[in-house]
């Protein structure tokens, strides 16, 4: 002990220099690299920061502002570290500018997002300035495609009435015509005379009928259907005439025949005359209708030009504001910002002044919207101009402030960098030191040889003593020739994690039947070894207690027994000792069985049941525990027998087991899969297949408790 004493000393003092130079170097590293993680944070932020500009997206901002606040506690937390006033207030320093850089960081960001809001509404804005002017236009072109229609009608209808008027100045000329052969007639008795009258008045059919064909107008309606009905009578007349012609006696020009029919001619004549004048008149309102339809065409041309400036000018300043958008620099920006207001003020006056020019109610309708549509395109444009100038100069503000910390930061890596370079000078030391330290290394080595030999030997004598413990636990188990005096096949798995273990079973004739148990202990090792003894002696005690088959009343007996047996104990160390436990009693005709669990379950695979593998829950109260009373009544469950049941009982080792591809543990559901898998294979076959499947799914994991598994087949 003094050797071991001295030699300590010694590797204190030489470990405390070597910690001194090791300390100063190391702490000059770790400050240059603590520098160097601060400026990684701001690149990281940088970045982040030129995301947002890229996609202004809610992580981007998350991500910068998280970033930024983490590089502000690391300064705080340096700055608090170092012992140094004038590298401390530099640290401040830098907070201070990373400070400056997340707070107008955060305000770029809402003049960002309040930019693409107020853009947002200026593009709305135009949009409907750009419709409202649209819609007026499309209006005049309507009233300008339906003008130019209508004049082209006056212009056709004002040449038919002058071809009407012309057509009826031809039937004046025919009657007159006709008055001449008639005369012609009645002074030489002519018949050929006569058939020239009526070949004349003939003609006048397909006068009128063209007439008829084109005359709009009521009044020469009325006379062409007057001159027609005087041209029947005439030629009746002529008809008559005819009849009563004597060549011997040719007609006086005074008789009253004659004179009929000089009335209807001259009827006729003056209804021509009448049509003609009428159709003139007609053709003097058309002319004039067509005149005012000219100049009404004519403003509307005016006013259609008007509104192709305005739509010309609204187009023009949206171009001027994506330039403006897109410019690189405030004075571009400041110069298409005026160019921009100009061209709007300038279309505004436009459309005030062609409001007075407006003639139909839809045009006006048209045109309320197209005023106010322009001037909330030129507030919203003027709200954009000074939202982004703002952005513009807070983003310059905050590259500065970056850019500060950056070089701030570069700074204090520099100084770092000195730091090292002169501790360096202590490293000609260290090899000395290294040498003492190795010497006083080798004797302790060899004072540690001599301790691990005593160990060693003293292990030797606990792990005999262990392995007998381990011949003992195992002979007081039964041998598996019991269970197949009573079972048709059966199997047993009882691995303990250590050499003994705190998992037994037993197996007792009771009455006229067997009781199975299979326990698990608290514990593991050599103390659930011990407690394996304190149940098993519990349990014996108790059978011979409690009538036989009542597993309830034997479980709670063997309840009563441990508690009595670890109670002495309890007041020493406050120990809670105790066990779960399984047990199940059978009937000597193997038709009926009796189960009673403490936190314990079993499982039946029985193929006439509606579930193939069920599980039997036990009582959630274990044996021997102090929150356990002792008159706590454990509860009998009856479970139904066929020949082809298979009964299984199993401590939690199994199914708590922790592996797979999730490192989860194995759990009852797998556990019931793995019986309805196995269940149709003989009994010997099930248990390889279950420790197979335990050691697969255990993978490299470690075994976390015993793993004690029983199955039986009536």
């Amino acid at each position: 002990m003094v050797s071991f004493a001295l030699v300590t000393a010694l590797l204190l003092l030489v470990g405390g220099i070597s910690a001194l130079i090791v300390n100063h170097q190391n702490n000059s590293v770790d400050r240059f690299m603590a520098a160097g993680d601060l400026l990684a944070l701001l690149d990281e932020a940088r970045l982040a920061e030129l995301t947002f500009t890229r996609d202004h997206s809610t992580e981007s901002i998350n991500e910068t502002v998280r970033i930024l606040e983490g590089l502000m506690q690391q300064t705080r937390l340096l700055a608090n570290q170092v012992g140094d006033e004038e590298r401390a207030a530099r640290l401040n320093e830098v907070g201070g500018a990373v400070q400056d850089y997340l707070t107008l960081f955060q305000r770029y960001v809402d003049l960002s997002l309040k930019s693409q809001l107020a853009r947002g509404a200026m593009v709305d804005a135009a949009v409907n300035a750009s419709t409202s002017s649209n819609a007026l236009q499309d209006i005049q072109e309507k009233y300008i495609r339906l003008d130019t229609e209508s004049v082209r009608k006056h212009r056709e209808q004002e040449e038919e009435i002058a071809e009407n008027s012309a057509n009826s100045y031809e039937i004046v000329i025919s009657v007159e015509e006709a008055l001449d052969y008639e005369k012609n007639f009645l002074l030489t008795g002519r018949l050929r005379d006569l058939e020239r009258v009526r070949s004349v008045i003939s003609n006048l059919t397909a006068i009128i009928n063209r007439l008829k064909a084109r005359v709009r107008d009521p009044l020469s309606l009325e006379l062409l259907e007057k001159i027609n009905g005087e041209k029947d009578n005439y030629l009746v007349t002529l008809d008559k005439l005819e009849s009563e012609f004597d060549p011997d006696n040719p007609p006086n020009l005074n008789t009253p025949r004659v004179l009929e029919l000089d009335r209807s001619a001259f009827s006729m004549r003056d209804a021509a005359y009448a049509l003609r004048s009428n159709e003139r008149s007609v053709l003097s309102l058309v002319q004039r209708e067509l005149a005012d339809m000219q100049e009404l065409m004519a403003r509307r041309l005016s006013l259609s030009e008007e509104v192709s400036s305005i739509l010309f000018g609204v187009g023009e300043a949206r171009q001027a504001d994506r330039d403006f958008l897109l410019s690189g620099t405030d004075e571009a920006r400041e110069m298409l910002a005026h160019q921009t207001l100009a061209l709007l003020e300038n279309v505004i006056s436009t459309a005030n002044k062609i409001q007075t020019l407006l003639i139909e109610d839809d045009e006006k309708a048209a045109f309320e919207s197209v005023v106010p549509s322009i001037e909330q395109y030129r507030d919203n444009f003027s709200r954009t101009v000074d939202v982004a100038l703002e952005t513009s100069s807070t983003g310059q503000a905050m590259v500065e402030a970056a850019l500060k910390a950056d070089s701030l930061l570069s700074s204090a890596q520099q100084s770092r960098l000195d730091d090292i370079e002169g501790a360096r000078e202590w490293e000609g030391v260290l090899g000395p030191i290294g040498v003492v330290f190795a010497l006083g290394i080798i004797f302790l080595a060899v004072l540690v040889r001599q301790t691990q030999k005593q160990i060693s030997d003293a292990y030797s004598l606990v792990s005999s003593s262990i392995d007998y413990a381990q011949h003992i636990q195992r002979s007081i188990l039964p041998a598996s020739e019991q269970f197949s005096s009573v079972f048709d096949a059966h199997f047993i798995i009882w691995e303990p994690r250590d050499k003994v273990g705190g998992d037994f079973y037993a197996m007792f004739d009771w009455g006229k039947g067997s009781l199975v148990v299979l326990a698990d202990c608290t514990g593991h090792g050599v103390p659930g070894a011990f407690m394996s003894l304190i149940a098993m002696s519990s349990i014996e005690t108790a059978l011979d207690e409690v009538k036989p088959g009542d597993v309830g009343a034997l479980v709670q007996r063997a309840h009563q027994r441990v508690r009595a047996t670890t109670g002495r104990s309890r007041a020493i160390d406050d120990a809670d000792d105790g066990l779960e436990l399984g047990a199940i009693y059978f009937e000597a005709d193997k038709k009926r069985a009796s189960f009673c669990g403490a936190r314990f379950s079993i499982f039946v695979n029985d193929p006439t049941a509606k579930d193939a593998v069920y599980e039997i829950k036990g009582d959630r109260r274990g044996i021997g525990y102090q929150s356990t009373p002792d008159d706590f009544d454990f509860t009998a469950h009856p479970v139904k027998l066929t020949k082809s049941t298979q009964i299984y009982l199993t401590t939690d080792g199994y199914v708590d087991q922790v592996g797979g591809d999730f490192r989860r543990m194995f759990g009852k559901k797998r556990f019931v899969e793995l019986l309805s898998q196995i269940g149709q294979s003989p009994m010997g076959d099930q248990k390889e297949m279950m420790l197979r499947n335990m050691i697969d799914y255990q993978g490299d994991e470690i075994r976390r408790d015993d793993v004690s598994v029983i199955g039986l087949k009536i």
